[in-house]
């Protein structure tokens, strides 16, 4: 019978519970779900990509000495940005403070009202003709205010003891700001009006998140065609020239893909945002009837697209499999708008095989061009060529209710300035119930025609990309 060594038995029990304490220690560590990293000098602080990558949550990012930590609203991952540049973000609504992003689920207030005035309707001194002793009609000057967050489309609750009204004010109120409005509201006793923001902020938030996913995207986009222009241009062209061109081609068309479905989220999300229904509103059919514009190129005043290059599909030679004749071909394009703006350029790309219809990026303001790039197969690479699909009444109507909604929000804006500035005069001049009731009528006029005028913008967007 062997006999164990009383010295290595009992170093072979020291270090059995060492490791039993460090295995009970890293348990408790990934129960708790948190890993600590400090960080020394601003100098090693790493970035907050590489903090995430070393599992600290994005709440928990740590920023050099002068920068202030954001969540950024469509990727919910974390930046260290300037003071001024955090300001902006949160104002337009591209990004979420802490607070806001760590209470996402608990969105319960994004806003207050405050009463600034209660004037008697100056009409027939402000008595309501058929309850005299009970009923009087009062206009409700109010101050909106948002605080960490933008809201968008902001509704305002107006309730009374005798009446309750929805109040849909005439643009965005950006984070940490108050935008100042009227009404009209019945009512016995003038404590009991009141007014308070609609929450809408599970669908702002979702609006918020689409915008920034579609810049961001439009953004590579740009960039993608910067750097195809630039291929393009080489004189003589590289030995790689045509993978180069393949692979900017195929880049562009899955972010332009992507653009695409983000776009039609976008719109309808904001359709149900603003105009507050889940149907569009009746539009006339033959607005949306798309027309193909002749392929010769035309005046400068006409829209029209310029072919510019093209290189065989790199990938397979130019040749396709399943027919030794047809070939596949990277188009290289350029639309132009001519006298009018074009909101959503479409091309219809068309060779001896094939058909395609592409819908561009961005918007096209007129007299200016837009370069892009397609894959479309053919036999003859000189039959392909572009047109422009157009839906000219679309765009007329849009160019038009654009520039009516614009004009509508600035006389709002200027009326607002002067409501501003007379219901919070120290003293009241001898007219001022008179002056306060002709501002309001004025603004609720103005208010419900920007209303109707955005509800056919959103409708006729809606319908042409649906």
């Amino acid at each position: 019978m062997s006999h164990q060594n009383p010295l290595v038995t009992r170093k072979f029990k020291f270090e059995l519970n060492y490791y039993k304490l460090l295995s009970i220690t890293v348990l408790a560590i990934l129960l708790s779900g948190t890993v600590s990293l400090s960080y020394g000098a601003a100098s090693t602080i790493p970035s907050p990509r590489a903090q995430i990558d070393d599992g600290v949550k994005p709440t928990d990012v740590v920023c050099k000495t002068g920068l202030k930590l954001i969540i950024r609203a469509g990727s919910n991952s974390a930046a260290c940005v300037t003071s001024s540049s955090f300001d902006k973000m949160l104002q337009v609504g591209w990004a979420k403070t802490i607070e806001d992003f760590t209470n996402k689920p608990q969105i319960s207030n994004i806003g207050d009202v405050n009463t600034i005035r209660i004037v008697p309707l100056y009409f027939n001194t402000g008595i309501h003709e058929t309850k005299p002793e009970i009923i009087t009609t009062y206009n409700y000057v109010f101050e909106a205010c948002a605080k960490s967050s933008l809201i968008r489309s902001p509704e305002v609750l107006i309730t009374s003891d005798s009446e309750s009204r929805s109040v849909l004010l005439s643009s965005n109120i950006p984070a940490m700001s108050c935008q100042i409005s009227t009404t009209i509201i019945k009512a016995a006793n003038t404590s009991s009006i009141q007014g308070s923001l609609v929450k809408k902020a599970d669908l702002s938030l979702i609006v918020g998140e689409l915008e920034s996913k579609v810049t961001n995207l439009q953004e590579k986009i740009a960039s993608e065609k910067k750097e195809l222009s630039e291929i393009i241009k080489q004189n003589p062209p590289s030995s790689d020239y045509n993978q180069k061109i393949s692979e900017k081609t195929d880049k562009i068309i899955s972010l332009r893909n992507d653009l695409n479905v983000a776009r039609s989220d976008l719109q309808k999300n904001q359709y149900v945002l603003i105009v507050n229904s889940k149907s569009p509103v009746i539009v006339n059919p033959q607005l949306t009837n798309k027309e193909i514009l002749p392929t010769e190129v035309p005046a400068k005043s006409y829209p029209h697209v310029n072919s510019i290059k093209t290189v065989p599909q790199y990938s397979d030679a130019g040749r396709l499999e399943s027919d030794p004749l047809i070939s596949s071909y990277n188009f290289v394009f350029e639309v132009c708008a001519g006298l009018n703006k074009i909101p959503f350029p479409e091309v219809m790309i068309r060779s001896d095989s094939e058909i395609k219809s592409i819908k561009l990026s961005e918007a096209l303001r007129a007299y200016s061009c837009q370069t892009s790039s397609a894959k479309v197969n053919a036999s003859d690479p000189n039959s392909i060529q572009g047109s422009i699909i157009t839906t000219e009444d679309v765009s007329n109507l849009l160019n038009e209710l654009e520039i009516k909604i614009a004009l509508l929000q600035e006389k709002i804006s200027l009326d607002k300035k002067s409501l501003d500035d007379l219901a919070k005069q120290s003293s009241q001049p001898d007219n001022f119930a008179k002056k306060i009731s002709q501002l309001t009528e004025k603004i609720i006029k103005q208010r419900n025609e920007l209303t109707q005028a955005k509800h056919e913008y959103i409708s006729l967007k809606y319908m042409v990309n649906e």
